[in-house]
């Protein structure tokens, strides 16, 4: 395979305990009041083409632990997160996908090295569809459709609309992570 499982490690920062779940190791993370267990957690490393392996090992992982609307809105989340790093990511870094739980939510997390202009992008981009997810959407797929204007952002404006999950970013200097959340 052309990327590399690892095991979840607390980082300093995030990590409030640590657990064994048949033998994983799994690290656990304060989101708010709740802790969310990161369940699998993907590097990539740069250059290779992984992006449809990793969704078809995603989404049959996914249809083993949950109910299948919510596999599906995982996978959708998986393929346009990581697609996004991979295609806007700095060349030459890694990607890193993980999976978060908790008693009621499912996260998709991508992690990657951006550019600055990238960066501000996807921030504008997100500020529009957090405003109307909807209107963003049909926005995005008309300019898909047409092939005209600035190159369309349509896979964040899938994974808010068609899947149903809330996203959220956070950037730290030039890393970027994106979450996609829904409902277990």
């Amino acid at each position: 395979m052309a990327y590399f499982a690892t095991p979840p490690a607390a980082s300093p920062s995030s990590a409030t305990s640590r657990t064994a779940d048949r033998g994983r190791s799994l690290s656990r993370m304060s989101l708010g009041s709740e802790a969310a267990t990161c369940v699998l957690r993907l590097r990539l490393p740069p250059g290779l083409p992984v992006l449809e392996d990793t969704l078809r090992f995603v989404t049959v992982y996914a249809k083993q632990r949950y109910v299948s609307r919510v596999a599906e809105r995982v996978g959708v989340a998986c393929y346009e997160l990581l697609s996004n790093a991979l295609d806007y990511g700095r060349i030459g870094s890694d990607v890193t996908l993980e999976l978060h739980v908790d008693h009621n939510d499912v996260s998709v997390h991508v992690s990657n090295t951006a550019i600055g202009e990238r960066i501000d992008m996807l921030e504008k981009h997100l500020a529009r569809l957090k405003g109307d997810p909807a209107r963003t959407y049909e926005a995005e797929m008309t300019r898909s459709l047409s092939g005209q204007g600035a190159r369309a952002m349509l896979g964040l404006a899938r994974v808010c609309h068609e899947a149903g999950m809330r996203i959220d970013c956070k950037v730290e200097g030039s890393m970027v992570s994106v979450s996609a959340t829904c409902r277990r």
